[in-house]
């Protein structure tokens, strides 16, 4: 069997916790008919009826109960794994490396890092100090 859609199990894990199509439609920025049929979809891949519908209320069923407690705490995590890994809009991310010569790091790189790595705390800095030899002489020099 295929896995299940991650944007229809979300689809559905939102419906389960707040017991509403409607809701979860306005959480998650999509129409209600989009989060049903999202549902309707993993329901089908899976073979199974996952939430009791009437006019009035959305209910678990036992198989709906059983995929909330065994893939909520998962997609819960790799929603939280991609927040921390993914950038804002502007925001620097990734890794910043500085070649300098030993003489600029007191007078340049050491009073600057600090203030840059306060407004760019997820970028890691590695500054490579050549020292007067030349290049077989360098010194790895790691801020993080």
């Amino acid at each position: 069997m295929n896995s299940a859609p991650f944007q229809q199990l979300q689809a559905f894990l939102v419906v389960a916790r707040l017991r509403s199509f409607s809701s979860a439609a306005r959480e998650l920025g999509i129409t209600r008919s989009a989060v049903s049929h999202a549902v309707r979809q993993l329901e089908d891949k899976l073979r199974v009826v996952l939430l009791a519908r009437t006019t009035r209320s959305v209910s678990l069923t036992d198989p709906g109960r059983r995929l909330v407690e065994t893939a909520g705490p998962g997609l819960g995590q790799a929603l939280t794994a991609l927040a921390n890994v993914s950038a804002q809009p502007g925001e620097a991310v990734g890794r910043l490396r500085l070649s300098a010569p030993r003489m600029a790091v007191p007078f340049v790189i050491t009073p600057m890092l600090p203030t840059y790595r306060e407004r760019h705390p997820r970028v890691e800095v590695e500054v490579v100090v050549a020292c007067a030899c030349g290049a077989l002489g360098r010194v790895r020099t790691k801020w993080v």
